[in-house]
């Protein structure tokens, strides 16, 4: 790429280069309008070629434009985006405090490098929550500012060239966009990505952060990339054996091979890393005021003295009734001996005495942060269920629009044998259900809707599903909303308590929302409600009544609203629907 210091990109000045990497460039520049320094990342595209290029920039705008509202503490904003000589780029405030890359080289203490990652764990769940993943968390794209807070940067970059086939040049390891010591074994073997990516990647930062190494190393990128695949993990206790159990664990999880079997999403990560750092906070916070303290070293001394006194005081009632011995048998050795033995008996009881006391104060320190967390817990329960409860009670305040118990089939659902491109099955209404029956699926998702009404644009819409054969994991079920043809959002749950929110282009494709997030409030192999609230942008997302997500997306403003199912190619299942309901305001 040529040079651009020097050079201005619209009203940036080009100062100087802080960084190169196979994807971006990254330069110092000044903002003449607004006159303060900015970060401008220059996208490489020099070995696109030109039926690439036109795509590729497409593709720019409509990721900047997404990238652009990812607003968060710990996630370096982008103020503006362009494109100079065909040379697309992004500008982000400067800091100039640096990278986490320029740290590593040895261990940091588990304690700071845990403090450092929790709010890029919180600031990765964000975005996924938003429907974009990283791709390519790594060290170099954490910054720390002169405060020493973490922010994440480089999102979306690794999109932006991701399906372009000249991408494997851009990286140097003709393996794809990434960075092999950082990718899953999924980015690798090319089987997709979500949450679980970057879950393995932020993995690999903080093994390198707290054992001072990566853990797979060799001579060339693919090499590393295939033992990312093969080779069993490094033990990181077998590097720093100090580093906790807890901390090891967290590891093992977050770097396991199969995706399946890491943190489902990143505020479980954080989750676990905050626990980890609850502990050490525990251990140096000052004792509760109900405890019983130490005693101070003066007294444990009197009390040593005490005791002595009184078995000297013993020993010689004892002596005074022996009989009297001569004056010439008498030593100093017997009252030498007598005052040892008071003196072991006196440690000893002492020893005892302040030994039961610590181990009181430890009972009484655990009982105290014990009593706290669940008096916490008990109050932000307390404080959820009563504001779904009034959430819940201005919703069936709204107007009813529909209410189908699936006593007959009178709002227009699909009936009958369906055999067609995408799936064989059938749907009929029995028993009071509509059973939705799949005999084989081409894997895809799959809707109906009531039809004969007006569908407005602000909803709550509920439907009540049991799934009763098919896979916990891929047969899935919801609700299906704003849809006009092959454009529609749906949210959907799995019965290995995992939900999503995706929404669905003809021009873009698929663009995950929320992204396989876990909640107990599913019930596995029992009959689960669903239910959505759309207010303008702005959507609210129940299981069971209760409230487990948020989120605002402006992509689509109205449509129709029904149900839904998602099936992995090859799979049977069958599913109930029974209470559908539609309220506006």
């Amino acid at each position: 790429m040529t040079n651009l210091i020097g050079q201005s990109l619209g009203r940036y000045h080009i100062l100087e280069q802080l960084g190169e990497g196979g994807m971006a460039i990254v330069y110092k520049a000044y903002d003449t309008r607004l006159e303060r320094d900015v970060a401008v990342k220059v996208i490489r595209t020099e070995k696109l070629t030109i039926e690439t290029m036109g795509k590729t920039l497409k593709r720019f705008e409509r990721e900047a434009k997404a990238l652009a509202k990812l607003t968060h503490p710990n996630i370096v904003p982008i103020t503006d985006y362009g494109e100079h000589d065909e040379k697309p780029y992004l500008v982000m405030p400067y800091l100039p405090g640096g990278t986490l890359k320029q740290k590593l080289g040895k261990p940091i203490p588990w304690e700071e490098s845990v403090r450092l990652l929790i709010p890029i764990a919180r600031a990765l769940h964000y975005a996924h929550q938003q429907g974009i993943i990283h791709r390519d968390v790594k060290p170099s794209n954490i910054l720390i500012t002169q405060s020493g807070e973490p922010m994440l940067t480089d999102f979306g970059i690794a999109k932006i060239l991701l399906d372009t086939e000249e991408t494997a040049d851009l990286t140097g390891t003709g393996m794809g966009v990434g960075t092999p010591e950082y990718m899953s074994p999924e980015q690798f073997q090319g089987k997709g990505v979500d949450a679980r990516t970057d879950v393995y990647s932020l993995g690999v930062v903080l093994y390198e952060m707290v054992t001072g190494r990566k853990p797979y190393q060799a001579d060339t990128p693919a090499a590393v990339l295939i033992k990312q695949v093969t080779e069993a993990l490094p033990r990181p206790k077998s590097l720093v054996p100090e580093l906790p159990d807890a901390l090891e664990k967290a590891l093992l999880k977050a770097l396991a091979k199969n995706k399946e079997d890491r943190y489902h999403n990143l505020a479980e990560m954080a989750i676990a890393l905050e626990r980890l750092a609850g502990s050490t906070q525990q251990q140096e916070s000052p004792l509760p005021k109900t405890q019983a303290l130490p005693v101070p070293q003066k007294q444990q001394d009197d009390t040593f003295a005490t005791i002595m006194q009184k078995e000297a005081r013993t020993t010689q009632q004892y002596v005074a009734h022996e009989k009297p011995v001569e004056e010439s048998s008498k030593t100093p050795w017997g009252w030498i001996l007598i005052g040892i033995t008071a003196l072991v008996i006196g440690i000893s009881i002492g020893i005892s005495s302040f030994v039961q006391t610590q181990n009181m104060q430890a009972a009484a320190t655990a009982q105290a942060y014990q009593a706290q967390a669940t008096a916490t817990e008990q109050a932000r329960q307390l404080q959820a269920a009563a504001t779904a409860q009034a959430r819940m009670a201005l919703i069936n305040s709204w107007n009813l629009v529909l209410s189908d118990q699936f006593v007959g089939d009178t709002n227009g659902w699909t009936i009958g044998d369906i055999d067609d491109d995408l799936y064989k099955g059938s749907k009929s209404i029995t028993d009071g259900k509509l059973i939705w029956k799949v005999e084989q699926s081409k894997g895809f998702v799959h809707w109906d809707w009531p039809t004969g009404f007006e569908h407005p644009t602000d909803f709550y819409v509920s439907v009540e599903i049991h799934r009763i054969s098919g896979s916990t994991s891929s047969a899935c079920y919801g609700l299906w909303f704003r849809g006009d043809g092959s454009d529609y959002y749906f949210y959907e749950a799995c019965d290995d308590q995992t939900y999503r929110v995706s929404l669905h282009s003809e021009q873009d494709g698929w663009e995950i929302l929320l992204g396989f997030e876990t909640s107990s409030a599913i019930k596995p192999d029992q009959t689960n409600k669903l239910a959505v609230l759309a207010e303008g942008s702005h959507f609210e997302f129940y299981i069971n009544d209760q409230l487990v997500n948020t989120l605002d997306n402006n992509r689509w403003s109205s449509g129709r609203v029904g149900i839904m199912i998602e099936m992995t190619e090859g799979d049977t299942a069958t599913f109930e629907f029974d209470n559908f309901v539609l309220r506006n305001p």
